[in-house]
Order: structure tokens, then sequence, then C-alpha cells
């Protein structure tokens, strides 16, 4: 049996079933030294230990088992190959920062933890010799003496990372806080107050004042936007009749249209036949500021080459378009001195509006609380959410909200919040109508979930924390990442 002749008996002891729980999955961190031998090329070097094309491939190969990853491109086996790499390199750092704090694994350990596992078991449930050599084999190590030295290390990642997170703590009272934080729900009512409601006269000589004092700021709004906003290239302006066709409907739409060809040039009002043809038309079919760009290839032709009040015809994939040409501008720049000023106005309207809406939902939050008047009711209707969870809230017609999700996460009573938060184009008030809370044995049970939680991901965390330090503080040699750069 070799390694673990003498202690077959202790595979049934509780020291045997807590390292067998404890250990992570083997093979998933035994990428390095698959007991393959030979020169091979060297992939990266840590601390001075290489990484071989051969530990590089048999990790490929055992995540794309992991993964079930069946084929990938070039790009993306790539990456793949790089993320395994970096996988691998991780590794070896940790595993030198064991070595380091000294972290050891016993011959007997390794001998439990073989004959615990149920993989080299016959059907009685003992441990097979035989099913162990040929376990050993299908994975591709040579020898029982490689593959346990493979044992080794994960049983020494185990160890260290047990003793990395072994520290964590969650206190009963925060895991019971996140629990009833997460069990509790609140019925609500909610104002939008809109700023597009908030009407200001600004004055030329507040505009001219407001470029002067910050015309430095505002040149600056202006050359980030000129290519987007202010400088206009050939645009016109048309009006359409459209005449869907199908493969089935195309030579009868072909005659409709040659039909009102035949009207418009006896003189007939294209508006008239547009909504005959497309009664449904938006804004009489009129398209406005249409550049090269936006319209399709032939649509464009037709259009920059026709006279302003002309028609032509023109046919898409789907579609015959009899269009009339109602006006063409050139090319322009918006110059500074006229963007300048529409700049300065657009800033003195946010800061101004933003202001005037602070005071009115000072003014309406008191008259929500005093009981509004009828014409009030009228101008500010209440909206309401019940049961809104605190942890993942959602209030249909808000969407999301940050700062108004964590003021309710805060709340203990109900009543109005006496800020108003921000929402898109406002503002909103807010009232709490009600709170539901959890039973006690609701709160026991979701406190003993929020302490595994918690310690779970405080673990994930504080681990992944000790592998970033080890890898940054190790000395590493990216050779395959470098030469492909």
């Amino acid at each position: 049996m070799g390694l673990f002749d003498n202690i077959r008996s202790k595979t049934d002891s509780t020291t045997a079933r807590l390292l067998f729980g404890a250990v992570v999955v083997v093979f998933v961190f035994s990428f390095i030294g698959g007991g393959m031998g030979g020169r091979t090329a060297t992939y990266a070097t840590v601390n001075g230990s290489r990484i071989t094309s051969l530990d590089l491939q048999k990790g490929v190969r055992t995540a794309q088992r992991q993964m079930q990853v069946s084929s990938m491109n070039e790009d993306e086996q790539q990456e793949f190959e790089n993320n395994i790499l970096e996988q691998l390199i991780v590794q070896r750092a940790v595993m030198d920062r064991a070595r380091e704090l000294g972290v050891e694994v016993s011959d007997d350990e390794i001998s439990l933890y073989i004959l615990s596992n149920p993989g080299f078991n016959d059907a009685a449930g003992e441990h097979s010799p035989e099913l162990y050599e040929q376990a050993i084999k299908q994975l591709g190590y040579g020898s029982k003496a490689k593959f346990e030295e493979n044992v080794r290390e994960d049983l020494i990642f185990s160890k260290l990372r047990q003793q990395v997170v072994g520290s964590v703590y969650v206190s009963e009272q925060e895991a019971r806080e996140q629990a009833k934080l997460g069990l509790s729900s609140v019925n609500l009512e909610w104002i939008r107050l809109s700023q597009s409601s908030i009407v200001l006269d600004i004055s030329s000589e507040d505009i001219q004042a407001e470029l002067e004092a910050n015309k430095t700021e505002i040149e600056a709004q202006y050359n980030a936007d000129l290519p987007f906003k202010y400088q206009k290239g050939e645009r016109v302006s048309f009006q359409r009749i459209t005449l869907p066709f199908t493969a089935d409907t195309k030579e009868a739409i072909k005659s409709q249209a040659t039909n009102i060809e035949g009207q418009l040039a006896s003189g007939g009002d294209f508006s008239t036949l547009l909504m005959e043809a497309n009664p449904g038309a938006i804004n009489n079919g009129l398209i406005t500021d249409s550049t090269r760009e936006q319209l399709e290839s032939n649509i464009s032709e037709a259009l920059f080459s026709m006279e302003v009040n002309a028609t032509q015809v023109a046919t898409t994939d789907n579609a015959i378009q009899i269009l009339k040409l109602v006006e063409k501008k050139p090319a322009e720049t918006v110059s500074f001195e006229v963007a300048g000023l529409e700049i300065a106005k657009s800033r003195l309207e946010a800061t101004r509006k933003s202001a005037a809406l602070s005071e009115k939902a000072v003014q309406v939050l008191s008259e929500w609380k005093n009981g509004f008047s009828e014409d009030s009711t009228a101008l500010y209707p209440i909206q309401s959410e019940n049961s809104v969870s605190l942890v993942e809230p959602k209030i249909s017609g808000l969407g999301n909200n940050p700062q108004l999700f964590a003021a309710l996460a805060d709340v203990k009573s109900v009543g109005w919040l006496e800020t108003p938060f921000p929402t898109l184009g406002g503002v909103v008030l807010v009232k709490i109508t009600d709170i539901q809370a959890p039973t006690a044995e609701q709160l026991s049970e979701r406190t003993k979930l929020e302490t595994m939680r918690l310690k779970v991901q405080r673990e994930r965390m504080l681990w992944e924390a000790f592998q970033a330090n080890a890898r940054a503080t190790a000395t590493v040699d990216e050779i395959w990442k470098n030469s492909q750069q």
C-alpha cells in the first residue's frame, strides 16, 4: 500500500472526516508538476521557479473540463490561456508564501486524505489499491509518489487558507441587524417634483454676466461639444409618402406610386395626397434637419440633389417613398459668440432651477404634512408603493435611487422623510406609511443564515487579498506574455 499501509484504520476517525471536508477539491489547484518530466519551454518564473508549457497545458485541460468549454476562437483561446497562466502564477506565489510561514503536511495526513476519498473505494466502500492505481494512470501521473506530492500541495494550500481566514468573526448582533434588514419592508407614498415645473426669467444681462464670469469654463465646454453639437453638416427637411410593400404586393405598390406621381404632376397637393396614403403620419410626414449620414444612401442621394419643393421617387428594401424637399441648409459652424450665450444660459438655468426646486420641495413637504388643499392635491398627485424591500428596494416609476434606498435602510418609524431625494429630472418627497417587521422566529432563522453568509463573504475577501498580496510581492517574470507584446 506504500505510504499509508499502517494507518488504514484511521479513515473512520473524526480527524479524517474533518480533513476531507476542509480540503479544497482535489486537482482544482494541482495544475503545476503533473509528473511529465523533460525539458519544456518556460512560460513564467515565480521567485525563480519555472512554470512550463506542460504546466500550462495541464492547467488548461483541467479548467476546460471543469468549465465544460468545448470550442474557442483564436483570441478566446489566447485569453483563456493567459488567465490560466495567471492562476498558476498566483498559486505558485501562494505556495511559496506557505513555505515561508512554515505550513506543512505530514505523510499521515496525505494517507488519511487518500483513504477518505470515495473515488478510490470499491463497491463495498473500502479503499481499493487497484482503483487507486488506475485513477493515478488515468490522471497522467507517472507514479503514486508524484500524485501524492500533488495531494500534499493541495493540502498545504487548504491548510494555509484555513490559517488565513481562521480569524474571521461575525457577531450575532451584526448578523441579526442584517437579518432584520433583509426581512423588513415598508409601505410608502411619494410625490415627484419636476424641474420642468420651475419657470425662470433669465435676462440677457444675467446671461452676459455668467459668460464673462466663467468664460474659461464655458469656452472649454464649447470646444468639447464642437464636433457633434456646433459643427453642422448639410441638412435637409422633407416630407415623404411611404408605401410599404412585400414581394407579393410590390407591383401593386408601384402602380399606386405612379398614380400619386401623376396627380402631383397635374398640380395635386402633396400634403393632401400624403394624408390619403399615410393617414397616421406624424407631423404630416415632415422630417427636419437630416444629414446625409442619417439617411439611407439612395434617399440621401435623391434629397441632396433636388431643388426645394421638387418631388422624387426613391425605393428602399421594403418601401417606395415619394419625397418632397422642403428646405436645404448649408453646412455651418455655430460660433462661440452665439453658442457661448446658450451655454451660459443653460448653466444659469441648471443652478437656479436646482435652488428653486429645493425651496419648492420644502414648501410642498410642509403643505403635505399639514394637509393639502384641493388645488394642491391636483397639482401634486401622491403615488404609493407597498412591501418595498429594504435590501433590494424597487419603486415603480423611480428606477434606481441610491440616496433614497440608503435612507430607507435606516428607517425606524413611520412618517415623512425630511430630505428631498434627487431623481431623473427632479426630486421626490417620501412618506413611510407602514413598516413590516419579521417575527422573532423568522429573525432567529435568518440570523443563522446571515452569520454564514457574512462569514463566507469575509473569508473570500480575506483570502483574495492574501493571494493578491502574495502575487504582488513575488518576483515574477511572465516570459510568455512578454513575448506576445
